[in-house]
């Protein structure tokens, strides 16, 4: 019953996405990201304050960590088991995107604590809140100049610069 709610309220939220002409990768990484990660904010500050900060942040990185490398290796195992081996990743430019981020966003992380003797201040939290404001800026921008087609056009490696004609 938990897969039927979870499942009803991304449709309800794709739903809503179509009324207002917004795209699933934007509301994903907005609404969706938000309601996802607000129960692990919460238990992350309160360690944090508990006098536990190497284990908060451990869970930071953790947390997201398994959920991507489990979330995606254990989709594409079932893909290639249950429909058609090697199962077919759509990719696109919110893909894209997306890694890119992510990759400069560990980056960056490990250049800001390095910088502060691997302290957890206010440096390194205020630099990866300007990440992902700045993320969340080129996301939203695509979709304003694109809208919603452009974000989920799929683009295959050696395609080149097919979906770069969208803004001549």
């Amino acid at each position: 019953w938990i897969y039927a709610l979870a499942a009803e309220l991304v449709r309800l939220l794709q739903a809503m996405g179509f009324m207002l002409n917004v795209s699933d990768a934007v509301l994903g990484l907005t609404v969706l990201a938000f309601a996802n990660s607000i129960g692990d904010m919460v238990a992350n500050v309160a360690m944090a304050r508990a006098g536990m900060p190497v284990m908060a942040l451990a869970a930071c990185i953790g947390a997201p960590l398994l959920n991507l490398l489990l979330g995606t290796g254990l989709s594409t195992l079932l893909g290639n088991i249950l429909v058609v081996s090697p199962y077919p990743m759509q990719l696109n430019l919110q893909l894209y995107v997306s890694l890119c981020f992510l990759i400069f966003m560990l980056v960056a992380m490990v250049v800001v604590a390095a910088a502060n003797g691997f302290r957890a201040g206010r440096q390194l939290g205020g630099a990866l809140g300007l990440v992902y404001a700045a993320f969340l800026g080129i996301t939203l921008g695509l979709e304003a100049l694109g809208g919603r087609r452009l974000l989920a056009e799929r683009v295959q490696p050696g395609q080149g610069d097919i979906w770069l004609d969208r803004f001549r």
